[in-house]
């Protein structure tokens, strides 16, 4: 990174820190201001640490595999996240796994030499959250810093390549990225100034993640049974769905009951706040519904049921013959169709699924999913695959670790190697 730039930035921090603090006092945001302390750390005895971050919930999951890899080989794991829904979820679910979970503080130059005291032998990335003073300090400590699971966005790559402009190219800090898709490689090439044979495709690690959270048979099995769903009944599922696409997903629900009457939709919406507006249109369009909150029954009556909760939706797509995963059919960017795909069902997804379009073309290219880009096309897929006509359910493996053991290998080979300049 240019060193006029790095000032220039830090000069930024050293005038906004105390307004910045008086204001978060002020509007009494605990979280955000617990980010401006250094976190304690205590030393470790081991000679073989790993230091691994994610930004937030949805990182935190994607790096369940990894941290699980790293801890099986009895490395010693510290474990830092930026949100509270990903501190929470890293405290749940990695709180065996890992010596230390902590906040990563903001990138303030005297936050960042402080946290960078503690060195570890590798600082892994998970996806993205990289910071000029982190990355400066960790490789003035002599602490390889590794990007896994990197994936671009259109809108990241034109902010890096602005922040390249202006000298702080944090991509040449990094000392490899290995990317979730094929197709990144070439992108994240292009960023860096020099070694782009540093930017390699290891695989995807939301595949190990979901594999690994998939409920088992028995478990699905105790589910139908709880909800007292008929095993002869015809099921579809629409997980994550935004506003917006609620209307053409329950109108398809409304033609495929005309071919399938006892056909159930279970519909989950990402926020509670479409709840409301999920129900008002049932009632306008006569489709009997049940809420999960208020009734943990699926009656022969029942034509929707609202997944209205948090947590449950990767054990409910075991209950469905095929899935549709939202975020899709509005311009958001989709979410992870590896999370239904894992129970061997037929996947779709709309066409604005541009933040998983790694998952989505390795789904394509096994005939596994497909892209639908209207209503009829939702309508022909939920038909086909209710019909066992159109599509081949995915084969997946058994052991849930394989991208995640190759990365931990080529990681800690990597410690001790010089890579081919």
């Amino acid at each position: 990174m240019n060193p006029i730039s790095l000032s220039i930035y830090n000069l930024l921090w050293m005038l906004a820190w105390y307004p910045t603090k008086a204001y978060l006092k002020l509007r009494k945001r605990s979280w955000h201001l617990s980010r401006f302390e250094s976190p304690t750390i205590h030393d470790s005895a081991s000679n073989q640490v790993a230091w691994i971050h994610a930004l937030s919930l949805g990182e935190v999951m994607t790096s369940i595999p990894l941290v699980t890899a790293f801890s099986n080989k009895k490395w010693t794991v510290l474990f830092s996240t930026t949100t509270k829904s990903g501190y929470q979820t890293a405290q749940a679910k990695l709180g065996q796994l890992c010596n230390e979970i902590f906040v990563l503080p903001v990138d303030a130059p005297w936050l960042t030499r402080k946290l960078c005291r503690v060195r570890p032998n590798m600082c892994i990335i998970v996806e993205t959250d990289i910071w000029p003073n982190l990355l400066n300090t960790l490789k003035k400590n002599g602490v390889p810093v590794y990007l896994v699971n990197a994936r671009m966005r259109p809108s990241s790559w034109k902010f890096y390549h602005l922040l390249h402009q202006m000298g702080l190219n944090m991509f040449d800090e990094l000392d490899v990225i290995l990317t979730a898709s094929e197709a990144d490689v070439p992108v994240y090439a292009s960023c860096r100034s020099f070694f782009p044979n540093r930017v390699k495709f290891m695989g995807n690690l939301k595949w190990d993640a979901a594999l690994l959270n998939r409920s088992d048979k028995k478990e699905i099995d105790n589910l139908k049974k709880q909800l007292r769903l008929e095993a002869s009944r015809s099921v579809w599922i629409a997980g994550s769905i935004h506003y917006g696409e609620e209307e053409k997903i329950l109108q398809t629900h409304k033609r495929i009951m005309s071919h399938f009457s006892d056909a159930l939709l279970i519909v989950a919406p990402r926020k509670l706040e479409i709840v409301p507006v999920l129900t008002e249109k049932c009632h306008r369009l006569g489709l009997a519904f049940e809420l999960k909150t208020t009734s943990n029954t699926i009656t022969p009556k029942t034509n929707v049921f609202v997944l209205d909760t948090f947590g449950e939706l990767s054990k409910f797509y075991g209950l469905a013959d095929c899935a549709f995963v939202g975020g899709s059919l509005v311009p958001f960017g989709g979410h992870n169709p590896f999370e239904a795909a894992v129970y061997g069902i037929p996947v779709c997804w709309g066409p604005y699924a541009y933040n998983f379009s790694d998952a989505t073309a390795n789904l394509e290219a096994s005939k596994s999913g497909k892209t639908v880009y209207s209503e009829d096309e939702l309508f022909d897929f939920v038909m086909g695959s209710l019909q066992r006509t159109n599509i081949v359910p995915l084969p997946f493996s058994p052991e849930p670790l394989s991208i995640s053991n190759r990365i931990f290998q080529f990681l800690t080979s990597a410690v001790n190697r010089s890579y081919e300049q």
